[in-house]
């Protein structure tokens, strides 16, 4: 059976490699920039400090090498098909249905824009609420959200899912 041309239609976007070099650079900086305050410091070097110090290290080297993993192949993306869209980021991938979205929406906090959206009552049997869940709609005012925007605009992203669901939806 050959399927009709909007059926095969797929898009995926991938995350902005200008982002992600920049804060794995952010996060290099901090993690270098915190060893040299140790080993520089005139301040005596007792296990409290190593400990705070150490921790502080590994932690900034840790979200440079995590922000760089997101431009692996296939490691993060957001994929369209006529069926729904999945998205994945680091370990973990998520899909859903058109039918289980209600709408897409843009939320904004301290200068950061991202895409939210809100369940239909189908998306909503599938899911349990989590307390993070009801965090998230208290906060944003969305069921999820994608954890990027893949080289566009919150607003450009948002139009772009309420597109595909609108012309995919059954």
């Amino acid at each position: 059976m050959i399927l009709p041309a909007a059926a095969r239609e797929t898009r995926k976007l991938k995350p902005s490699p200008t982002k992600w070099i920049t804060l794995s650079v952010i996060f290099a900086a901090l993690a270098a920039g915190m060893t040299a305050l140790f080993v520089y410091s005139e301040s005596p070097k007792d296990n409290d400090g190593f400990l705070v110090v150490g921790s502080l290290v590994l932690f900034f080297a840790a979200g440079a090498v995590l922000s760089l993993m997101n431009l692996l192949p296939d490691r993060a993306y957001l994929l369209l098909a006529p069926e729904g869209f999945t998205f994945r980021a680091l370990f973990k991938s998520r899909s859903y249905r058109w039918g289980e979205i209600e709408r897409f929406d843009t939320f904004s906090h301290r200068g950061a824009n991202m895409v939210v959206f809100t369940l239909s009552r189908e998306g909503m049997l599938r899911l349990t609420e989590s307390g993070f869940g009801k965090f998230n709609k208290a906060i944003s005012g969305g069921d999820d959200s994608l954890p990027d925007t893949y080289g566009m605009s919150a607003d450009k992203l948002a139009e772009l899912m309420n597109q595909w669901k609108e012309k995919f939806i059954h």
